[in-house]
């Protein structure tokens, strides 16, 4: 990881289920940009990448792709500080603060 606190994002009911870290390095198994891993990729397991997942269904209420989602994934740090929502809406006063990860979410989406 880069410097910094390691920015993790939960999702689903009660924000149990984890679905990686935002600002670990490629390498590292839980890093939402690996190709593959822990928690990336993985069919049998939650991801904000995995087109079959219920976070990137552009239906689930819990999906960060789905622009009216009411529950979308929430950014933390490892002490629980709350950064906002990771959600392609532009509307939500929650979602992601930078450009960069907002346009990240997006392409993630396949928007």
């Amino acid at each position: 990881m880069r410097g910094g606190r390691q920015l993790r994002v939960f999702g689903g009911p009660g924000h149990a289920a984890y679905l990686g870290c935002l600002n670990c390095g490629n390498g590292e198994a839980d890093s939402v940009f690996a190709g593959g891993g822990t928690y990336n990729g993985e069919p049998i397991g939650p991801s904000i990448v995995n087109p079959s997942s219920t976070f990137v269904s552009p239906y689930s209420a819990y999906s960060a792709c789905n622009p009216f989602a009411t529950d979308p994934p929430v950014v933390v740090d490892e002490l629980g500080t709350y950064y906002g929502r990771l959600t392609v809406s532009q509307g939500r006063s929650d979602g992601p603060a930078m450009d960069q990860l907002r346009a990240w979410i997006i392409g993630a989406c396949g928007g």
